[in-house]
């Protein structure tokens, strides 16, 4: 490998690097009260209990067994949905999720996107770093 193609390969690395590291900054720091970066949905846990044995989304259930459906809400609907937020959904308050503020919710968990607030997840930093070292061997390996 020559030295003008080796400094080729590495500026191509860098530049995916630099990409990849402003696509996912900006995916962290997205604020999940605007319109989202792609479309998503959050999955709401809900346990179904067999009171008889039936058929369930093509599969035999049987009595007494507990199933978890996850039935896929869009977010957007979610995020300004009057009888979750209040009545003042349409503005703009941070001031709703402040603790003194707990007794003018209606409720206490409407809304809990993944990866933010108390769920935010704490192997964030090391998948991100995962995906960009695999990024970096594949990148090293062309030619």
């Amino acid at each position: 490998m020559s030295f003008a193609s080796s400094n080729l390969a590495f500026l191509f690395f860098v530049g995916i690097v630099t990409l990849a590291y402003i696509a996912t900054r900006k995916l962290f720091s997205h604020d999940p009260r605007e319109p989202p970066l792609a479309p998503q949905s959050i999955p709401i846990i809900g346990h179904l209990i067999g009171l008889s044995r039936s058929k369930f989304n093509y599969y035999m259930v049987q009595k007494q067994y507990k199933v978890l459906a996850f039935p896929p809400i869009e977010a957007k609907f979610a995020s300004k949905d009057a009888s979750l937020w209040g009545f003042n959904v349409a503005e703009f308050n941070p001031y709703r999720f402040l603790p003194e503020e707990k007794q003018n919710r209606l409720r206490d968990v409407c809304f809990r996107a993944f990866g933010g607030g108390k769920t935010l997840c704490p192997g964030r930093h090391f998948a991100t770093n995962e995906i960009l070292a695999v990024v970096a061997v594949f990148v090293s390996r062309l030619e």
